[in-house]
Protein backbone atom coordinates (compact mmCIF):
# COMPACT_ATOMS: atom_id res chain seq x y z
CA UNK A 1 0.00 0.00 0.00
CA UNK A 2 1.14 3.22 -0.76
CA UNK A 3 -0.25 5.93 1.64
CA UNK A 4 1.31 9.14 -0.51
CA UNK A 5 1.35 10.64 2.61
CA UNK A 6 -2.13 10.58 3.65
CA UNK A 7 -3.05 13.85 1.03
CA UNK A 8 -5.03 11.54 -1.48
CA UNK A 9 -6.57 8.04 -1.98
CA UNK A 10 -3.84 5.42 -1.05
CA UNK A 11 -3.17 2.95 -4.13
CA UNK A 12 -3.60 -0.85 -2.56
CA UNK A 13 -1.60 -3.41 -4.70
CA UNK A 14 -3.71 -6.72 -4.82
CA UNK A 15 -0.41 -9.09 -5.28
CA UNK A 16 -1.23 -12.76 -6.26
CA UNK A 17 0.35 -15.10 -3.49
CA UNK A 18 1.64 -17.31 -6.94
CA UNK A 19 4.18 -14.10 -7.23
CA UNK A 20 5.17 -14.04 -4.00
CA UNK A 21 5.97 -17.69 -3.71
CA UNK A 22 7.49 -17.53 -6.34
CA UNK A 23 9.89 -14.68 -4.65
CA UNK A 24 10.24 -16.97 -1.47
CA UNK A 25 10.84 -20.23 -3.65
CA UNK A 26 14.82 -19.48 -4.03
CA UNK A 27 15.38 -19.93 -0.07
CA UNK A 28 16.45 -17.62 2.54
CA UNK A 29 20.27 -17.39 0.53
CA UNK A 30 19.00 -15.44 -2.08
CA UNK A 31 16.31 -13.46 -0.45
CA UNK A 32 17.40 -9.73 -0.99
CA UNK A 33 15.24 -9.24 2.35
CA UNK A 34 13.70 -11.71 4.33
CA UNK A 35 10.62 -10.44 3.53
CA UNK A 36 8.50 -9.21 0.56
CA UNK A 37 9.09 -6.24 -0.32
CA UNK A 38 8.95 -5.06 -3.96
CA UNK A 39 9.11 -1.74 -5.56
CA UNK A 40 6.26 0.02 -6.87
CA UNK A 41 7.57 -0.72 -10.67
CA UNK A 42 7.67 -4.21 -9.98
CA UNK A 43 3.87 -4.70 -8.95
CA UNK A 44 2.46 -1.46 -10.63
CA UNK A 45 0.07 -3.72 -12.73
CA UNK A 46 -1.52 -4.77 -9.61
CA UNK A 47 -1.55 -1.44 -8.49
CA UNK A 48 -5.73 -0.86 -7.37
CA UNK A 49 -7.04 -3.69 -9.12
CA UNK A 50 -9.94 -3.99 -7.36
CA UNK A 51 -11.11 -6.65 -10.03
CA UNK A 52 -9.19 -9.26 -8.85
CA UNK A 53 -10.49 -9.07 -5.26
CA UNK A 54 -14.27 -8.98 -6.64
CA UNK A 55 -13.31 -12.66 -8.87
CA UNK A 56 -12.61 -13.81 -5.96
CA UNK A 57 -15.69 -12.41 -3.48
CA UNK A 58 -17.86 -13.20 -6.55
CA UNK A 59 -16.43 -16.48 -7.11
CA UNK A 60 -18.06 -19.88 -8.05
CA UNK A 61 -18.79 -20.96 -4.58
CA UNK A 62 -19.10 -18.88 -0.88
CA UNK A 63 -16.27 -22.00 0.67
CA UNK A 64 -13.96 -19.62 1.96
CA UNK A 65 -16.32 -16.94 3.38
CA UNK A 66 -18.12 -19.64 5.03
CA UNK A 67 -15.47 -21.14 6.96
CA UNK A 68 -14.09 -17.79 8.26
CA UNK A 69 -17.41 -17.11 9.81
Amino acid sequence: MDLKNFEEVPDVFFVPSSVIAEYFEAGPENWPRARYHPTIDEVAQYRNNWDSLRQILDGPDDRTLTNAQ
